[in-house]
């Protein structure tokens, strides 16, 4: 269980945008949806994975956000050279 502890805390700080309240808010929801999909696979027959894809879902919609960005920077930088 530890070894899995330092990347929810990457993905934490990564949903929160290193801000303080959006990482205790990114905090509240990631563990909201971790005991939520343990409830939920104890009492249905929906398995723990369907949880992993939805947190996997959101960390690339928030990810996917900051692409633009990173592409404008790197077309500026192509066309100083």
């Amino acid at each position: 269980m530890a070894g899995g502890l330092a990347f929810e805390g990457i993905v934490v700080a990564l949903l929160g945008r290193n801000n303080p309240v959006g990482v205790v808010a990114a905090a509240l929801l990631y563990s909201y949806l971790r005991v939520g999909g343990d409830v939920m696979e104890q009492q249905t027959d929906v398995g723990s994975e369907a949880v992993t894809i939805i947190q996997a879902v959101i960390v690339l919609l928030v990810t996917a956000r900051a692409l633009p960005e990173l592409v404008k920077r790197y077309l500026a930088r192509r066309e100083a050279r």
